[in-house]
């Protein structure tokens, strides 16, 4: 996905040129990090059975796996919904970073 897709979406402003970038078209308080996952992740399909049109899946009437994943997508999608941009740009940028960044001794 482009930045000219996201922000046909409406989630994003980008200018061109020496003092272009990209900002939040709306105010990061009233955007769900939800509602853009949604509308940038289309196809949140864990597997093939999730869309009929490509569930060949021979147990997929009796799947029991399917409706934990389902139920599982949907908490996912709805603790999303609870956090906006404006929240996580709040938190210090090493509570974000070092997580992601394994310690390495220095010799």
């Amino acid at each position: 996905m482009t930045f000219a897709h996201i922000e046909a979406l409406g989630f994003v402003d980008t200018t061109r040129g020496k003092n272009g970038g990209i900002r939040l078209s709306k105010d990061a308080e009233r955007v769900s990090i939800g509602a853009v996952v949604r509308k940038t992740e289309p196809d949140l399909n864990l597997l093939e059975c999730f869309d009929p049109r490509t569930d060949h899946c021979t147990i997929s009437t009796v799947c029991r796996l399917k409706s934990i994943l389902r139920r599982a997508k949907g908490a996912f999608l709805n603790e999303l919904d609870a956090h906006t941009p404006a929240a996580i740009g709040a938190l210090p940028s090493a509570a974000i970073v070092a997580p992601l960044i394994p310690a390495r001794r220095v010799r």
